[in-house]
């Protein structure tokens, strides 16, 4: 099982930012919460399904930046706390096949995000202990199997 695999679901998807062909971010909602699922990003913690959280006061669209750049900004409760380099794209007149292409990040991305807010330190000792499990999983691997005594 996924993190929140009753939130993230086709029907809570109501669109997506940056290159749908580029592994886009895909956003979530339903009547009382709200996420997003990151597929694409810098720092390997920032992929996956984000926390969900209460939909209460919250707005996702479409806005001007002071710069006169059209981007998609999310606020809670008036205070807005994200803006993406790109617009929110919504499933509105979208093929099937594109919407196809949206909807398999919930599949590819079951696992909740590693943490956001850690530090880059902190980031690097996780990228470390990822490094020494895939390394321990190979040697393994190459071994072969065993049976059991």
């Amino acid at each position: 099982m996924g993190y929140r695999d009753d939130f993230y679901k086709v029907e809570n998807v109501i669109g997506y930012s940056g290159t749908l062909t580029d592994f886009p971010s895909v956003y979530f909602q339903s009547e009382s919460e709200f996420g997003h699922i990151t597929q694409k990003h810098g720092d390997s913690q920032n992929v996956g399904r984000g926390h969900v959280e209460s939909s209460e006061g919250y707005s996702i669209g479409n806005e001007m930046t002071d710069e006169g750049v059209l981007k998609l900004k999310e606020s809670l409760g008036g205070h807005s706390f994200h803006t993406s380099r790109s617009i929110l794209t919504t499933l509105e007149g979208m093929t099937e096949g594109d919407k196809a292409i949206v909807f398999q990040a919930i599949w590819k991305y079951p696992n909740e995000k590693q943490i956001t807010w850690f530090s880059k330190q902190d980031n690097k000792i996780i990228d470390k202990a990822w490094d020494v499990h895939k390394l321990a999983m190979h040697e393994i691997r190459k071994r072969g199997r065993k049976k059991a005594a």
